[in-house]
């Protein structure tokens, strides 16, 4: 895979489940061990359901996926815009 076959762009409602799915696999894979297998999965249930998600794509809320030519899901972020105090 190149760069030529990935895309970026602002996430769309019909990429919450693929989103929702990817960030629970994530978290768990990086966060796993950290605490109990109750709170892991009640904080993903909580935080990385689709609906949450879905309530998240606010203008001050950048949610940026890159896809391969193939539809995969390759990575996405979070990115929010802070407006700095200084002038």
């Amino acid at each position: 895979m190149t760069m030529k076959d990935i895309t970026m762009r602002r996430i769309t409602p019909e990429d919450v489940p693929a989103l929702s799915v990817m960030s629970k696999e994530t978290f768990f894979d990086t966060f796993t061990g950290t605490c109990t297998p109750e709170d892991m999965e009640d904080f993903l249930e909580k935080y990385y359901n689709e609906n949450t998600l879905l309530h998240e794509q606010k203008p001050e809320l950048n949610f940026i996926l890159a896809k391969s030519t193939g539809s995969l899901l390759v990575i996405y972020l979070l990115k929010k815009n802070c407006r700095s105090s200084r002038k």
